[in-house]
């Protein structure tokens, strides 16, 4: 069996395949790229706000840039295992594909529950392998990711290659750029060239700070590198920019509710999920 990992394909795509054991609560999950999602294996349910979604074994679901749910993954009953599989674009691919081939009248701009489309499973994972192969060129890549949007496009359905930012969505992807930075309200304030007073008052504005972003975006990149890798939980820490394997475990169940190895590691009996 080939070696779980996160697969990065710079301004190209990612990849990756989540396999999980316990019925676990994932809240306020930011999705930052537009993402195909292939559940092989029990149940996922998305939330946000009132609108609940579940995608079952062999559905795909797209979801758009930029989008929070909390999230139910949910083991099969016979094999105890959830698994699913997933391709994200980046923002460079959308607006090109978007140039080249135009937008058609469906446009995700939350979801999007695809099934029964004939042969489009073949086409997914084909473009998985390219992306896993780093020894295949950009140009090919660039290919097959055309290929998997124009599935999308002749199922009268394309991603949203135009969306303007919220305050809380631009700092979240300048700390996904280097989350092992020691990231800070002045550094923020820097960059995007205004007071840290008005930083935080603009965060206030959308009922959120920085320090509730910086955590978010830190622990939703752990639990990626959880589900999709086989990296040891000290070098996930380090990864996400704690010193101590300790502190971070600590951070990651205040966040969640449940500490990292549950992630990965059956437990014996799941909590009620209310």
């Amino acid at each position: 069996m080939a070696k779980r990992e996160l697969f990065v394909r710079e301004k190209m795509a990612c990849a990756g395949s989540i396999k999980q054991y316990n019925k676990l609560l994932l809240t306020r999950i930011l999705i930052n790229e537009p993402v195909i999602i292939w559940v092989t294996s029990g149940k996922k349910t998305l939330r946000q706000a009132s609108k609940e979604i579940e995608v079952n074994a062999g559905e795909f679901i797209l979801i758009a840039a930029e989008q929070t749910f909390d999230v139910l993954n949910e083991p099969d009953s016979h094999s105890g295992v959830y698994s699913a599989d997933w391709i994200s674009f980046s923002k460079e691919v959308i607006e090109l594909f978007s140039t080249e081939y135009g937008l058609e009248k469906s446009i995700v701009d939350s979801y999007y529950l695809l099934k029964d489309v004939h042969h489009f499973d073949k086409a997914f994972n084909y473009t998985l392998d390219i992306i896993r192969d780093h020894k295949i060129s950009q140009d090919i890549l660039k290919i097959r990711l055309y290929e998997l949007l124009m599935w999308l496009k002749c199922c009268k359905v394309s991603f949203n290659p135009y969306h303007a930012l919220t305050l809380s969505q631009e700092i979240s992807k300048i700390i996904l750029s280097d989350v092992t930075m020691k990231w800070n309200a002045p550094m923020i304030a820097n960059r995007l060239n205004v007071s840290e007073a008005t930083l935080r008052r603009n965060l206030s504005k959308e009922d959120n700070s920085f320090q509730k972003l910086l955590v978010d975006v830190r622990m939703t990149r752990a639990l990626t590198l959880l589900q999709v890798t086989e990296w040891a939980i000290s070098q996930i820490a380090y990864a996400v920019g704690y010193d101590s394997p300790s502190r971070f475990t600590a951070r990651f169940k205040q966040r969640f509710g449940f500490v990292p190895s549950d992630v990965r590691t059956p437990i014996l009996t799941s909590p009620e999920i209310g």
